[in-house]
């Protein structure tokens, strides 16, 4: 691929977890890279925000609250006020179940590599 806004959307689509990097290989001078696509999360809450959908599909992934506003560039009681959101719009007594709710909707993705 050399057209460059197809080089962008290529990425985006990565960093936006429509699709998983699979294997990275450097083979003369060139880097080949291997990606599958992912299929369209299923959160059980049509009801929320974009922003929403980024802090649950990274709680649904695993990653702590900290972690998240790490990754979104956001502090991390910005990511607690999302998440207690999330979890009464997922109708959750806590954190934690909607946590397991949104694990259980999220189809399986690849481990994350650290």
């Amino acid at each position: 691929m050399t057209d460059p806004a197809a080089l962008l959307e290529a990425w985006r689509a990565i960093y936006e977890r429509r699709w998983t990097l699979v294997e990275s290989v450097e083979s003369d001078g060139r880097r080949l890279l291997v990606a599958r696509v992912n299929p369209p999360s299923q959160h059980p809450d049509p009801t929320l925000s974009s922003r929403q959908r980024q802090v649950a599909s990274l709680l649904a992934d695993g990653l702590s609250q900290k972690a998240i506003a790490y990754e979104l560039d956001v502090a991390a009681s910005t990511v607690a006020y999302h998440v207690g959101n999330i979890a009464k719009k997922l109708g959750a007594h806590s954190a934690t179940d909607a946590v397991r709710i949104l694990a259980a909707a999220t189809p399986h993705r690849l481990p994350r590599s650290s």
